[in-house]
């Protein structure tokens, strides 16, 4: 039963960023919505289930020190709000 509950809620978090990624276009197109957010969401929501993505993102994150802090800072606050998958 435990494990169809975390199978059920990892699907349910890729969705998720499933959807972050259409809001993030709507936002590119829309100027009320801020596209660029929910790209970073979706892509750190992506790095959990693909490690390499997440090591990339990283990657470039880290020429930019703010930029590297904020997101580091995202990452972790997306982290503890989904738990463990």
């Amino acid at each position: 039963m435990e494990l169809m509950i975390k199978h059920t809620k990892r699907i349910l978090i890729f969705f998720l960023a499933v959807i972050f990624v259409l809001v993030g276009i709507a936002g590119l197109i829309l100027p009320l919505i801020p596209g660029l957010v929910f790209f970073a969401l979706a892509l750190i929501i992506f790095s959990i289930f693909f490690p390499l993505l997440g090591d990339k993102a990283r990657a470039v994150t880290r020429k930019y020190p703010k930029l590297d802090a904020l997101v580091e800072k995202l990452d972790m606050w997306v982290r503890r709000m989904i738990g463990d998958l």
